[in-house]
């Protein structure tokens, strides 16, 4: 193996690595906080470590270069240290402000002064439960089901 491929290999391994670390912490903030977490708007939530990867390379349609998984792992370090409401955060976007920010603070400050509406911990998205009836549950009403559910987050 020439030693350019030795070095790719290594870096896609240590990518994987990262993006396969990534998995359970958007699952606890999506299970336990109701947070989904998005890059540029493609949902991280139940996703495998190589959608993951696809999805911080999908970034170079925004930005001008990829986002990559090194840069935005601990910006969901310090979201996973947070106690959050039930929202919507976009990875992608807090990392690229992050970098962008011409403050000398840590990462965890910065998430922490970013977030503040959505800090508090987990409130319920509605107080009374709010009934859904779908008549001929077909194949419309589960894509719809499926659907509510995923918005909603957690089994509210």
């Amino acid at each position: 193996m020439s030693k350019k491929a030795e070095t790719y290999f290594h870096d896609w391994t240590r990518r994987e690595e990262v993006a396969e670390a990534m998995v359970p912490l958007i699952g606890r903030l999506y299970r336990d906080h109701g947070v989904v977490t998005t890059i540029y708007g493609e949902s991280l939530v139940h996703k495998a470590a190589i959608h993951i990867l696809k999805t911080h390379r999908f970034s170079r349609q925004i930005l001008k270069d990829e986002l990559t998984v090194f840069s935005s792992f601990p910006i969901l370090q310090a979201l996973g240290k947070l106690d959050l409401s039930p929202s919507r955060i976009d990875v992608g976007k807090l990392t690229t402000g992050y970098q962008n920010s011409a403050r000398a603070e840590d990462i965890d400050a910065f998430v922490r002064r970013e977030l503040s509406a959505v800090r508090g911990g987990k409130r319920k998205l509605r107080e009374v439960p709010q009934d859904v009836v779908l008549y001929g549950f077909g194949r419309v009403g589960r894509i719809l089901s499926r659907i509510l559910i995923e918005r909603s987050g957690g089994g509210d």
